[in-house]
């Protein structure tokens, strides 16, 4: 693992001034010739079909940047997703959660990414745990905030709410997916920048099926 991290570390370009970073998600990331590339590093502690469809949509809208996602796939998820294809590199999470906290520190201490994106609650809480001196910009994308989920009691609803009003404090980027998931994260009590990044709906040419 240790190799692999060295030999992309070449192609990556490093931030001019570690520990300081502009204001930037992947909503207004700066692209096309003449732009220095940004490398961002995807945390995603969950791949699975939502969560990866709008990854690849990100991927998809910002090319010329360098994406490296960092992600643990669940066993029993089934997707067919194309980030191999679309990312820089893919790399597998370990499993559990001290183990996966500790490699995002680690990805993150290597790299020295320009913008460290997370998805999904797990990600966010290792992202924004980490210190201020190791992450450049940090995004947050919930893709459906916890303490909305109704299969789970009122505590551990209130629980959710109050880690991420906790979590809210240390200062992301917040790219929701949705306008209500953008208005839940204003009213968090943290100063967090707040932008609307919607799923991109793509038309596909519909298959007609055989004749009988």
């Amino acid at each position: 693992m240790h190799l692999m991290m060295r030999s992309m570390r070449r192609p990556v370009e490093r931030r001019s001034e570690p520990g300081t970073a502009p204001p930037v998600t992947l909503a207004n990331a700066p692209a096309g010739p003449g732009v220095r590339r940004l490398t961002i590093l995807h945390v995603v502690e969950s791949l699975g079909s939502g969560v990866t469809t709008a990854l690849e949509d990100y991927l998809r809208s910002t090319p010329d940047h360098v994406h490296v996602v960092l992600g643990w796939r669940r066993p029993e998820a089934q997707t067919g997703d194309q980030l191999a294809r679309l990312a820089t590199d893919v790399v597998s999470l370990p499993p559990g959660r001290l183990a996966q906290l500790w490699a995002v520190r680690r990805w993150v201490k290597e790299l020295q990414p320009d913008i460290v994106h997370a998805h999904s609650s797990y990600a966010g809480l290792y992202v924004r745990l980490l210190p201020r001196r190791l992450a450049g910009a940090i995004v947050y994308t919930p893709h459906g905030f916890s303490f909305e989920r109704r299969d789970v009691s009122v505590p551990a609803r209130a629980a959710f709410w109050l880690a991420e009003a906790a979590l809210s404090l240390h200062g992301a980027s917040i790219a929701a997916v949705g306008p209500r998931e953008a208005e839940l994260a204003r009213r968090l009590p943290g100063r967090q920048a707040v932008s609307y990044v919607p799923n991109v709906i793509r038309l596909v040419e519909p298959v007609r099926p055989p004749a009988l």
